[in-house]
């Protein structure tokens, strides 16, 4: 705009002035304002249709030197006619005009400008006609306010502008300026610069979403549509903010790298994404925008529940029976005494040895007494609850001490002193227990010597549980088999609870398991 700008004001006052001299000066300067704004828009053109991999400081220095030679040409025809020669100023009519021929050079000139302008409008126009282009519109605006200019300028090279005296381009800038002016502000032209894409992204099977740093969506592919089942032209340029169903699933921290899984329900159909959530930084580190990825497992999480329900059909068989085993062993010998010890008290009261019998009676009342506590933990046990029943606290803490003793993992337990007392109820505190001990066996077997902090902190009506290492850390996009399956039963356990869960890891860094536990209205 600003080479533009003095391609019309040189123009303007080369028809202002009265003298050749001073027409001639005007229409030398002239000159740069019209090279430099053909190869300006060339950069937006090659850059929008995803060519700028081409404007490299070496390419743009060339085509800068062939423009600066002409330009010397311009300045010094006077001396060498190669550019133009011949000289005159044509009084016959207000504004004068220059006279002029054209001189050898000129031909080279207007092909290598017109080389420039021809590329620029062929980029836009392919981009345009594009089959699965998002951004037509944006192309066919730029193609139009570089066409009105390129147009005027060569019928008045080739002499067939209805105004042949003068160039009539400069004047066109203005509509030129207003259409681009009309797409910036309607079609946000200048907030929608295209990411480079091809077939592969448009036709993965992935969703993929685009915003940039202000939540703006710039890019959306056939497949997030249809998974979202929304409609492109209406997601490209909105913000996030604006769209309800992204604002209540997509994450509101879009500066970390995570992973989540959303429900999504569409015409009483349920649908379960995996949402991957991937920001990138420009070349100066700064953050550019957000990617995000959406993985359709719906069937995939149908499976693994199949799966988690054979395993727990054969974890209930097993257990049975290793209860069976112990209750044979243990119960069965102890009923075995009660019984022996039993017919002696009745021969005792028989024989009226009530000394005796007394203290049979003891043994026995004490043995009844320790087969009920036995009994008692078998089914805490059973029902995942910690023997003796210690409280949640009590039973975390142990179970720390013994991984740490054991694989010589540091970890350290904080709880909020806003808990409720009543903290966590007993079926979300077994599946809790559960969750962390995943979590722990995850970090006992890949993040190789850390440490682990794993806090309780009450924030507003809920509850937020943070495991935490300085590990190993591992690309959460890349995680396949056995690995995958153990972050889905963590997954499964806290929907099982209603719980809200995030994994976020970085390699080199370490690993975060986030769970948002909701409290019961009127807890305190």
């Amino acid at each position: 705009m600003l080479a533009s700008a003095w391609w019309v004001f040189c123009q303007g006052f080369e028809l202002m002035a009265a003298t050749l001299p001073i027409k001639l000066f005007w229409a030398n300067i002239e000159y740069i304002g019209a090279g430099l704004s053909t190869f300006a828009y060339l950069m937006l053109a090659m850059r929008f249709s995803g060519k700028d991999k081409f404007l490299t400081k070496r390419n743009i220095g060339f085509i800068l030197m062939i423009f600066a030679v002409f330009f010397g040409l311009v300045f010094t025809d006077t001396y060498h006619g190669l550019m133009r020669r011949n000289f005159s100023l044509n009084v016959s009519s207000i504004p004068y005009t220059i006279d002029k021929e054209y001189g050898a050079l000129y031909p080279l000139y207007l092909l290598f400008t017109y080389s420039i302008n021809v590329t620029s409008l062929l980029l836009l126009f392919i981009t345009a006609l594009k089959k699965d282009a998002i951004y037509r519109k944006q192309a066919t605006i730029l193609l139009l306010g570089l066409g009105i200019i390129a147009l005027s300028n060569i019928t008045y090279i080739l002499g067939l502008a209805p105004v042949k005296r003068f160039d009539l381009a400069p004047a066109l800038f203005g509509l030129s300026g207003s259409v681009i002016f009309w797409g910036i502000f309607h079609h946000k032209l200048l907030n929608i610069m295209p990411v480079a894409r091809d077939l592969l992204v448009e036709r993965m099977s992935n969703g993929v979403v685009v915003s940039d740093r202000s939540n703006v969506i710039i890019d959306i592919n056939h497949s997030a549509v249809t998974m979202l089942h929304l409609d492109k032209e209406e997601m490209i340029g909105r913000n996030i903010d604006e769209i309800p169903f992204l604002v209540k699933h997509f994450p509101i921290d879009i500066t970390k790298e995570q992973q989540t899984t959303i429900r999504y329900e569409y015409e009483d159909k349920m649908f379960i994404y995996e949402l991957n959530t991937l920001p990138f930084k420009d070349k100066k580190e700064k953050r550019a925008g957000t990617l995000y990825m959406l993985n359709d497992i719906t069937e995939q999480r149908k499976n693994i529940e199949e799966i988690i329900q054979q395993q727990k059909t054969l974890s209930v068989m097993n257990e049975r029976e290793r209860l069976g085993r112990e209750l044979h062993d243990g119960l069965g010998q102890m009923f075995g005494y009660v019984n022996a010890q039993a017919q002696t008290v009745k021969e005792y009261m028989v024989q009226q040895k009530n000394i005796q019998a007394m203290e049979k009676l003891e043994d026995l009342i004490r043995v009844s007494r320790d087969a009920h506590g036995d009994i008692r933990e078998y089914i805490l046990e059973m029902r995942g609850i910690a023997p003796k029943n210690r409280s949640f606290s009590v039973t975390l803490k142990q179970y720390a001490i013994n991984i740490s003793e054991k694989h010589g993992i540091s970890i350290e337990i904080y709880f909020d002193d806003n808990l409720p007392p009543n903290f966590p109820d007993e079926e979300k505190g077994i599946q809790l227990l559960k969750i962390i001990q995943e979590a722990l066996n995850n970090t006992r077997k890949h993040a190789g010597t850390c440490s682990v902090t794993i806090s309780f902190i009450t924030k507003e009506n809920a509850v937020e549980i943070k495991i935490a290492d300085n590990g190993k850390g591992f690309d959460i996009s890349k995680q396949s088999g056995i690995d995958q399956y153990g972050l889905s039963i963590i997954r499964e356990r806290a929907e099982e609870i209603g719980t809200d869960i995030v994994i976020q890891s970085e390699i080199g860094v370490g690993t975060e398991i986030i769970l948002r536990l909701t409290l019961c209205e009127g807890v305190e």
